[in-house]
């Protein structure tokens, strides 16, 4: 697995992984006795999440500048994030699905299993602003309305990409996100990392397609061509994954702080033909 060494690591109470202030265990996660729990920590514990790790959103949705990243994979990226910006939430995701049997291969059986035990480079040098959860895109439906400020992908499968942003875009932008600059962040897939990590799956290509950025033109959210620095971050270099990729482009989405206008009510663009 790739190594999180080498950056600077921001001022941290943790020991072991676990907060210093941490309720006291065999408590519900940051229920008030008597109250049930909030939907978003319902979510998270039906899908197996440590309760050390719940119980550290509310602190997290408390900073000053909130981002999730969805199919956080090894959750490289999201480290490399956090340490860089302390004063910033980072909430990594990703599906973690352990079903894969080990001797098939799968990096991504294997990152699962990693993520179980508690041995993903991000859970082994835990920072205080960031927590890697299991969890898949209905989580955003479990958060409080203007909790997030951008929502991060990289890498993600065309196929992926796709269900991600006609979730996001229907109707308008998820009301999980704030209105900003940059509400949506993509580091779309490259074609050849699709035939290579996908077992020669091929997708739609042609002048607008052949970095896999055919949902992102056919999206009603308005990408527009971005920084590859993003939160102090290079995402084309933010992982051994990412470095890998011939796609050198980030595409972001969002309105302008402080906009009068209503996502939901922005025209939408008709979709291409594919």
């Amino acid at each position: 697995m790739p190594s999180l060494a080498g950056l600077p690591l921001p001022g941290t109470d943790l020991a072991n992984g676990v907060p210093a202030t941490a309720d006291t265990p065999g408590q519900p996660p940051g229920v008030v006795p008597g109250e049930a729990p909030s939907p978003w920590e319902s979510y998270l514990l039906a899908r197996g999440n440590p309760l050390q790790d719940i119980r550290r959103i509310p602190g997290i949705l408390a900073k000053g500048e909130v981002i999730l990243e969805i199919g956080c994979g090894d959750g490289e990226v999201a480290w490399r994030i956090a340490a860089r910006n302390p004063g910033m939430g980072v909430i990594a995701t990703d599906c973690y699905d352990c079903g894969a049997r080990p001797d098939t291969g799968s990096l991504y059986g294997k990152v699962a299993r990693l993520w179980q035990d508690r041995r993903l480079p991000a859970q082994e040098m835990p920072l205080e602003n960031l927590v890697v959860l299991r969890a898949e895109l209905d989580f955003l439906d479990c958060l409080p309305p203007r909790s997030l400020d951008s929502l991060l992908l990289i890498n993600a499968e065309p196929s992926v990409g796709r269900k991600v942003v006609d979730f996001l875009s229907a109707p308008g932008l998820h009301s999980a996100v704030k209105p900003g600059e940059r509400q949506v962040v993509i580091l779309p897939h490259s074609r050849e990392m699709g035939v290579c990590t996908s077992g020669g799956y091929e997708f739609d290509h042609g002048e607008d397609w052949s970095c896999g950025l055919g949902y992102l033109m056919a999206s009603p959210l308005g990408f527009r061509k971005g920084s590859r620095l993003q939160w102090g971050i290079d995402l084309c270099r933010g992982s051994a994954y990412s470095c890998n990729s011939t796609q050198q482009d980030v595409y972001i989405c969002g309105l302008a702080p402080n906009s009068l206008v209503d996502p939901a009510l922005i025209p939408r663009r008709p979709r291409p033909r594919m």
